[in-house]
C-alpha cells in the first residue's frame, strides 16, 4: 500500500480511484524506453508514452524527510510554499497566481529566518550568494521562482 505523511506526522494510506495510474506503477515493473541524464521516456501502454524530466526539483520532492511544502503567505495574486528538507535547508516556491508580472518580496523574517541567507536559484541552478534581508524575484503571469535556503 502507498502511503504518505500526513501534516501531523503519521503516515496515512493513499487511496486511489479505480482507474488511476501512478508513473511509479510502471517504473516498478518495467525499464524506460529511453534515458538519458535530464529525462526518461515511459511506455506506460496502449501506445502511450511518458516523458520524466529528472532534475533537482526531483530530489527535493523526493526529500528523505517526507515532508510536505506549506503554504506561510498568501497576498494579492501571490503565494509562498515552504518545505523543510533532511539535509536543514528550505525549498521555497514563489508563485504569481495573477495576470500581469508581480514583484513578490519574500523577507527572510516571514519564515521566522535572520537575516543574509545564503540563496540557490533551483531553475537557473545559479548560486545567488548571500541576500541580507528579503528574495524579491520579479515573476511573470503564472509564473514560480524556486530557490533554496542553504544552512548558515
Amino acid at each position: 500500500m502507498l502511503q504518505q505523511l500526513a501534516p501531523d506526522g503519521r503516515y496515512r494510506d493513499v487511496v486511489r480511484p479505480p482507474g488511476v495510474l501512478l508513473l511509479s506503477d510502471n517504473k516498478r515493473k518495467s525499464k524506460p524506453v529511453k534515458r538519458n541524464g535530464a529525462a526518461a521516456l515511459w511506455d506506460i501502454g496502449e501506445g502511450v508514452f511518458c516523458l520524466e524530466f529528472t532534475s533537482k526539483m526531483n530530489a527535493i520532492d523526493q526529500d528523505m524527510l517526507g515532508r510536505q511544502a506549506q503554504r506561510i503567505l498568501e497576498k494579492d495574486s501571490s503565494q509562498v510554499w515552504v518545505k523543510e528538507l533532511a539535509d536543514g535547508s528550505r525549498a521555497v516556491g514563489i508563485f504569481n497566481i495573477g495576470d500581469t508580472y508581480r514583484t513578490v518580496k519574500l523577507a527572510w523574517k516571514d519564515l521566522g529566518m535572520h537575516d543574509g541567507q545564503h540563496v540557490r536559484d533551483l531553475w537557473r541552478q545559479k548560486d545567488l550568494g548571500q541576500i541580507k534581508d528579503a528574495y524579491t524575484p520579479l515573476l511573470p503571469p503564472h509564473g514560480v521562482a524556486l530557490i533554496r535556503l542553504l544552512n548558515n
